[in-house]
């Protein structure tokens, strides 16, 4: 529990609670989605630091726990019981986005190379104030295909291009730049998801209640493999050039 109460105040992902997993797990046309962790620095307690305890055999003397955190690392897609997929941290984050439960999420954000507004490596940090994820479905041959509309309102921190985003034209180019962003790694996020056959995103829910003449529970897992999808993004910048304290794990 304190590595993923860990998380929400890194603002790597959002809150994770059992019951959640358990409701997810156990609902036809939904799967769960869970945090993975990674440890950060040594787990031998050689390294640790401290007496070997070979002084006498005093509580004082043992060996001390060794100075170790975690973090998160990516999610873990399942179905039912079983994970059938995993993501990278920067993926998870945009498949949060698409389930809507982004805000307060602190991303890191590979930008194509324009040296107006990212001069020095086209990565950008941006914090996720608020998103709106609205989901649609038409059937296309018989077949789903899901529209997702995205508003995403956000702060941008340690903004470094030279470009003035005072004025409304520049700083309405940058919010396009970073809507095209998210549609494609958003994107990107829902169809390698969908590949595995889980459903984190209750789209089998979306599919059962708007055309339930075609819904097949037993047959859902090999139709979402196949499913199209389709990303529209809007962003507005809320705030520029804010200081951010935590860019990589702290050291411990």
């Amino acid at each position: 529990k304190s590595v993923l109460e860990s998380a929400v105040s890194r603002r790597d992902a959002p809150r994770t609670t059992i019951y959640e997993f358990i409701t997810h797990m156990m609902t036809p046309g939904l799967d769960a989605i869970t945090a993975v962790v990674s440890p950060i620095g040594t787990l031998d307690r050689r390294q640790a630091g401290g007496n070997d305890g070979g002084g006498g055999g005093s509580p004082e003397a043992a060996p001390r726990a060794p100075q170790e955190d975690v973090q998160i690392v990516g999610a873990a897609i399942w179905q039912g019981d079983v994970v059938v997929g995993k993501l990278t941290l920067p993926e998870a984050q945009f498949l949060y986005v698409a389930k809507g439960v982004a805000d307060r999420l602190l991303v890191n954000v590979k930008f194509p190379p324009d040296a107006r507004f990212s001069p020095v490596d086209n990565n950008m940090i941006l914090s996720i104030e608020s998103v709106a994820a609205t989901w649609r479905i038409d059937l296309a041959q018989g077949m789903p295909a899901y529209t997702l509309q995205l508003t995403i309102r956000l702060s941008l921190h340690n903004y470094a291009g030279d470009v003035d985003l005072s004025k409304a034209e520049n700083s309405a180019l940058l919010e396009k730049i970073i809507a095209d962003v998210f549609e494609q790694n958003t994107l990107a996020a829902l169809q390698k998801v969908a590949a595995t056959g889980g459903d984190p995103l209750s789209l089998g829910q979306l599919m059962r209640t708007q055309y339930p003449k075609h819904w097949d529970s037993k047959e859902w897992r090999n139709t979402l493999k196949t499913a199209q999808f389709k990303v529209k993004a809007e962003t507005e910048i809320r705030n520029i050039g804010l200081e951010l304290l935590r860019l990589k794990p702290i050291d411990k």
